[in-house]
């Protein structure tokens, strides 16, 4: 697994206090998604860890998947103590081996929380996915419930897992590669 810190601000506006010192808080329609402090107007002192996305690459393995039901496979390793992970989406490319995967009963690839029966974050149809004769590739924003409410309680210091919804599919050799986009907060404000 490798990860890559990348640049996840936009700075629309920057005002200067003096020369000595400015503060903005940058915003997502209403809610708060981090803070920009500096020192020097030219120098960025700090920027809060909400601007700062993460993205984590994964191979699942062919063995893996036909047991991703059984025992979900960690794509996102736990924050540490005071921290969560919050999902903002995942790119993931299946590539094709000699034959496609049988999906019986599975009704999806998810990405939860912890393990395969904690909290819902995003899931990839199986069908037309795992189940096809070619490459393909998919991307899944984080979870949003019919209703429109998008809230989730991020879980301190939990991994991220990919999990296969409903049973482990069988035969098929392909494998599936993820790039997880996610950013590291505290789990409760101080």
């Amino acid at each position: 697994m490798r990860s890559k810190l990348l640049a996840f601000v936009t700075i629309l506006a920057l005002v200067a206090v003096s020369s000595v010192f400015a503060y903005n808080r940058i915003t997502r329609g209403v809610a708060l998604i981090g803070e920009l402090w500096l020192d020097n107007p030219l120098d960025v002192a700090y920027i809060s860890p909400q601007l700062q996305q993460q993205a984590d690459d994964v191979t699942i393995t062919s063995a893996q998947i036909l047991a991703l039901n059984t025992t979900p496979v960690s794509i996102v390793a736990a924050p540490g103590a005071s921290y969560a992970s919050v999902f903002d989406g995942a790119l993931c490319e299946y590539d094709y081996g000699a034959t496609a995967y049988t999906l019986t009963s599975m009704t999806g690839v998810q990405f939860r929380y912890t393990n395969g029966s904690g909290t819902l974050l995003a899931q990839i149809n199986e069908t037309g996915f795992l189940d096809q004769t070619n490459d393909e590739l998919r991307w899944t924003d984080a979870y949003a419930a019919a209703s429109g409410d998008s809230d989730i309680l991020p879980v301190a210091n939990a991994a991220i897992v990919a999990f296969a919804a409903g049973a482990d599919p069988t035969l098929g050799d392909g494998t599936m590669t993820c790039r997880v986009f996610t950013r590291r907060v505290l789990a409760a404000l101080p």
